[in-house]
């Protein structure tokens, strides 16, 4: 069994530190040329490939494919070569030590991942369609005639489901976390959220679905809907659904999830054709780091230094989604088993498996044990191939980007098959932005949350245009 591998100074502990440290401030060696070279001819492969799908690749049009791209390329492609190439550490690597062998199968895994997984998805597109989903998309919500105006019924509904999960949510909750965020330390804001997010006593497919994102793609319907045509009833209903969506993604005190909505509303402008100017993005880019900071501030309290923040936010940024991916290779299967489909409970009982935690939970109860049993840690997040291969091996590993791109391009589809354009252009965009490409795995083949709401979406989808197609 490993011990507790974490250390760090008490009085500038958080529960889940990142802080990025210069390790080698030498000249860069030729491996670190080397790395950095194949990654940056990597990057430009793979931009190739994601401008074939459709993509702008602009943050002034930002659609679906090019958050994709962006989020893949700084939360894990450019943070394997900082770790690889030895100019970036984390305490979160400290057990790997100076294993070269484990840096590089690091990197290799990641950045076969990033371009592996673009291929995938221009495979089963070009598959499926005969030109880009994302133009397919563009040509039905640029019509100037159809879609005008605003579906009630289709509206009603889902503000009718979205209320009632509200209302359920609240009820069942033993803390408004919102609240106490201004009234309790850092230490006891970390063991509410854990309580919230894992200790839900409620029905969790509830407050993840129906509740939190539902909120956001009804926000994301009615600012598609504005778009199309500004009117006063309109905009009031979009300002409502932001406030919702704002307390449904921040409801666990997690700080990425609204920032998370607040940029697919950018790309929702896209689909729609719309070109934002560079004084908007420069303008838009500091609001929400100036956003994020602030919830830094919030949730970790002011008593650290203002370096500290930006150490912490740039390690998040960089380091955090990717670390697991060399934590998986390295812990796997020496000092722990691959855990297949025993960590999933449905196929664990069908196949007489015995239940095992998932990849995440397995690794934090390694490296975290004393914060895991203190209900400060659930699991640790990473990029998709880290969970591939803690659960199938390198089989896992190879397959993984194509069982992620398949995935992906089947909800497309479905989103495509939507009569309600706006009402399938914001499935698109949400499942685009949620879809925990750089965070998780199995939810890329067994999800069945997402597969109940989009079914309920279809079914309101069909209701409300019966009489009158549109």
């Amino acid at each position: 069994m490993l011990t507790n591998i974490y250390h760090l100074d008490q009085k500038y502990k958080t529960f889940f530190p990142l802080l990025p440290r210069l390790l080698n401030s030498n000249l860069p060696s030729v491996l670190t040329y080397l790395y950095w070279i194949l990654t940056l001819a990597n990057i430009y492969i793979s931009s190739r490939i994601y401008r074939k799908l459709g993509s702008s690749l602009s943050l002034r049009s930002l659609d679906p494919y090019s958050y994709l791209f962006f989020s893949q390329l700084f939360f894990c492609v450019l943070g394997s070569s900082f770790i690889s190439s030895d100019l970036f550490q984390t305490e979160i690597l400290y057990a790997l030590g100076k294993s070269s062998f484990v840096y590089f199968l690091g990197w290799l895994t990641v950045q076969y991942s990033f371009v592996a997984l673009a291929y995938a998805l221009y495979l089963f597109n070009s598959s499926l369609a005969n030109c880009s989903t994302i133009f397919i998309f563009r040509t039905r919500l640029s019509n100037p005639i159809r879609h005008r105006s605003l579906n009630v019924m289709l509206t009603s509904l889902i503000f009718i489901v979205l209320l009632l999960a509200t209302i359920y949510v609240v009820s069942s909750n033993l803390y408004h976390p919102l609240i106490m965020v201004f009234n309790f330390s850092s230490e006891a804001l970390a063991q509410i959220r854990s309580e919230t997010k894992i200790g839900f006593p409620g029905i969790a497919f509830i407050r993840d679905y129906l509740f939190s994102g539902l909120a956001q793609i009804f926000s994301l319907y009615l600012f598609s809907v504005l778009l199309q045509k500004t009117t006063p009833v309109r905009c009031t209903l979009f300002i409502f659904s932001i406030l919702l969506a704002f307390y449904a993604t921040t409801f666990n005190l997690e700080k990425g999830p609204f920032i998370i909505y607040l940029i697919s509303l950018l790309s929702m402008e896209s689909l729609h054709g719309r070109v934002i100017s560079k004084a908007r993005i420069i303008a838009l880019v500091f609001a929400l780091a100036g956003l994020l900071l602030f919830f830094y501030l919030l949730t970790l309290g002011f008593d650290r230094p203002f370096s500290y923040f930006i150490n912490e936010i740039l390690g998040r940024i960089f380091l955090a989604q990717v670390s697991g991916v060399y934590l998986s290779l390295y812990t796997f299967p020496h000092y722990h088993d691959f855990i297949g489909f025993s960590g999933l409970s449905l196929f664990a009982s069908a196949l007489s498996l015995h239940p095992s935690d998932g990849v995440g939970r397995v690794l934090m109860s390694l490296y975290w044990p004393l914060e895991v049993k203190q209900g400060l840690l659930g699991y640790l997040s990473s990029y998709f191939p880290s969970e591939a291969y803690g659960n199938y091996g390198f089989s896992g590993l190879l397959l993984s980007p194509f069982i992620v791109a398949l995935s992906t391009s089947l909800l497309t589809f479905l989103s495509l098959s939507f009569r309600n354009y706006h009402l399938g252009s914001s499935v698109f965009v949400y499942s685009l932005f949620n879809l925990p490409f750089t965070s998780s795995f199995v939810p890329f083949f067994y999800n069945p949350g997402l597969l109940f709401l989009l079914l309920i979406l279809f079914s309101f989808d069909r209701i409300s245009t019966v009489k009158r197609r549109y």
